[in-house]
This record gives C-alpha cells, sequence and structure tokens, in this order.
C-alpha cells in the first residue's frame, strides 16, 4: 500500500477549488434496494466511515470497485447495479466523505488517501467472503482521479 501520509494535494484544497469540485449529498431512507446487496462502511480515519454498497453476482466473478462522479451517491448506482450482476460482475460502487452514509468532509487530498485505504479494505473484505475474482477499478468524472491516483 502506498505511504498515503505522503499524499498532499493541499495546494488544491483551497476553499474556492472544494466549493468548485464538491457537491456532497446526503442519502435519506432506507439502505440497498432490498435485494442481495450489501452496505458496507469503511474506516478510512479515525472518526471518518466511506460509505459502499455491495452488489454481488458470484464469488468468483470479477468485482468492480466504482468511484462515481460528483454530484452522485452510491444510491444513485441502485437501478444500474442489476445490469453489472446480470453479466457476472460483482458491482461495488463507493462514495467520498460527506457524500451518502459517509461521514466527514470531502478534500482532494482527503480523496486521493482514502482511495488507496478503500482499495485495501475492499481487497480484504472480498477475500474474508470468499470472492475469488479479480478485483477491477472504475472512475467516472470526479472519480477518474480516484481510480488514477490507484493505477499510479
Amino acid at each position: 500500500m502506498a505511504d498515503i501520509a505522503k499524499i498532499d494535494y493541499r495546494a488544491l484544497d483551497k476553499p474556492e477549488i472544494i466549493n468548485f469540485l464538491f457537491y456532497p449529498r446526503r442519502e435519506d431512507g432506507p439502505s440497498g434496494s432490498g435485494g442481495t446487496d450489501c452496505d458496507i462502511q469503511i474506516p478510512v480515519d479515525e472518526h471518518v466511515t466511506i460509505g459502499a454498497r455491495f452488489h454481488p453476482a458470484r464469488t468468483a466473478a470479477p468485482t468492480i470497485l466504482f468511484f462515481h462522479g460528483n454530484g452522485e451517491i452510491v444510491a444513485d448506482y441502485d437501478e444500474m447495479a442489476p445490469l453489472y450482476v446480470q453479466r457476472g460482475i460483482n458491482f461495488l460502487p463507493v462514495d467520498y466523505r460527506g457524500y451518502g452514509r459517509s461521514t466527514g468532509t470531502p478534500t482532494v487530498t482527503a480523496m486521493m488517501r482514502d482511495c488507496h485505504t478503500i482499495f485495501e479494505y475492499i481487497l480484504n473484505w472480498l477475500a474474508e467472503g470468499g470472492f475469488t475474482g479479480p478485483l477491477v477499478v472504475m472512475g467516472r468524472s470526479l472519480g477518474s482521479a480516484s481510480a488514477l491516483e490507484l493505477a499510479a
């Protein structure tokens, strides 16, 4: 795992940039679609957890760890998730600090550090659950920054 303490984007953590980049939205109401999906709270800092939702297809299937776009939350993908599952792909969208059911406040530095912690946590979580397929990272819009950070 990367030394996340060395990840430093403070130059982008200025209020005028943060207010332009992030549009956090809370998830209200019941969690999940009521199917086989599973909500996960991923600890990324002492007092911060990141919400995620796992939509399983099968244990040997690949899993897409999906970092969504800005203004979106995990729940926005509840209707799309079955399309992945029907094709035999486990789908796991994750939120950012302050989005959905996550705690904390979003910053660029936190987003880039958190993606490493999330990736390692999900690798272990899948293995403990008997999921043996490859883990694929995908990002859309704002989420592409997290995906690229992990690929770097």
